[in-house]
């Protein structure tokens, strides 16, 4: 039986989505409906939006790492605006953990 791990994504304190490991070092992220449907939601990154400023939400799976953005949020220090644990970017070749 796999064992799912959830970690919940915040900006400015609010909740906007989750990273979730799925086993196989496979993880995934989404962003809650509530932060989708907002026109006026705070931009958590340019990387998650397209050409015309619309918010990607349809992500492929990671494995082994998480997705490029999360990993640089851990380096630069910023992870008290996203909450991450300290966990989730110090196990070296598997940043989920």
């Amino acid at each position: 039986m796999t064992d799912v791990s959830t970690l919940t994504v915040r900006l400015y304190n609010e909740p906007i989505g989750t990273l979730t490991y799925v086993g196989g070092e496979r993880t995934l992220f989404v962003f809650n409906d509530i932060y989708i449907n907002d026109s006026n939601r705070p931009t958590l990154s340019l990387s998650f939006k397209d050409t015309f400023g619309q918010l990607l939400t349809d992500f492929k799976p990671y494995r082994s790492k998480l997705m490029p953005f999360f990993p640089t949020c851990c380096l630069k220090g910023i992870c008290a605006n996203i909450w991450l644990t300290r966990q989730a970017c110090t196990q070296k070749g598997n940043t989920f953990y």
